[in-house]
């Protein structure tokens, strides 16, 4: 208890994020999951609940989007501190610079785009909110730089939920796990030494 208190106390990015985004969730039931912390027993992994914010909206996150890396420039609308909004522009026809794509006001959710695909594809009919996997629009999520396997598993949880309106599909540039971390981190070592004996 006592070292709870003391996480809670300090204030580093990562608290912040974790208690905006709902990252430990200790009442997770194992007989019937309902939350994507269910495959690592309380922890949900920050990329999908990102995922999960992007269907409801960005509403409320406001002090984690400051938390966000982001590349000055081309893109960024910055509400202050080092973050800015992620890029979530809806293609369109004729195609149209980047530039230009971020200068419209955003659009609905991927949720309510998700939902207003089920209803134009069912005809207008009625939608409880649930889909089955042929019915879902595919939604692609890209990992630069790895996903681990527990990111993989929560989004697949995620994915097969009736209530989740996408089917995901990861692409990714690897998949870490200790291995290719320990390895990652003893090339840079090598190389870092290599250009200090260099000097």
């Amino acid at each position: 208890r006592r070292e709870t208190f003391f996480m809670d106390s300090m204030q580093t990015p990562y608290s912040t994020l974790r208690k905006a985004l709902n990252l430990i969730n200790p009442d997770v039931d194992p007989s019937n999951p309902q939350d994507a912390a269910y495959v690592s027993s309380g922890y949900a992994p920050m990329t999908v609940r990102w995922v999960q914010a992007a269907m409801r909206g960005y509403a409320g996150l406001d002090e984690a989007m400051k938390e966000l890396p982001a590349a000055g420039g081309v893109g960024v609308v910055s509400g202050g501190g080092g973050g800015g909004r992620w890029v979530d522009v809806e293609q369109r026809w004729p195609p149209e610079s980047l530039v230009e794509a971020l200068k419209r006001k955003r659009g609905p959710s991927l949720g309510a785009l998700a939902k207003k695909w089920t209803e134009e594809s069912r005809g207008g009919g009625s939608n409880d909110g649930s889909s089955t996997m042929e019915e879902k629009p595919v939604l692609l999520v890209y990992f630069v730089g790895g996903v681990t396997f527990m990111e993989l598993a929560a989004l697949r949880f995620l994915s097969r939920r009736p209530s989740f309106p996408y089917s995901v599909v990861c692409c990714t540039t690897e998949i870490v796990n200790g291995g290719t971390l320990l390895r990652s981190l003893s090339c840079q070592y090598l190389m870092s030494f290599s250009t200090t004996l260099k000097k």
